[in-house]
């Protein structure tokens, strides 16, 4: 199963990622993106953005990540939970 990481736009999708089972680190407004891109590089998490800057920077360093573009929550999480995997036991 995929570990993720949520930026600070995406609080909802983190609760929800998390009740479904998935580890869920949400990113409170106190990480900036540098330590949040650390983070998932070191945990070996997948990056859930809506920052388009970010999402490009964590490209350019080979970190997965998915860049969400709705507002819609329904969409978020068709969009995150057809890239990550759900432990299903």
């Amino acid at each position: 199963m995929n570990k993720v990481i949520c930026d600070q736009m995406l609080g909802s999708l983190a609760k929800w990622l998390r009740i479904l089972g998935i580890d869920t680190y949400f990113a409170e407004n106190t990480i900036d993106d540098t330590e949040l891109l650390k983070i998932a590089l070191d945990d070996e998490r997948v990056l859930i953005t809506r920052d388009k800057e970010l999402f490009i920077r964590a490209q350019k360093q080979k970190i997965p990540s998915i860049q969400i573009w709705s507002t819609d929550l329904t969409t978020q999480l068709h969009t995150a939970l057809a890239t990550i995997s759900i432990d299903r036991t």
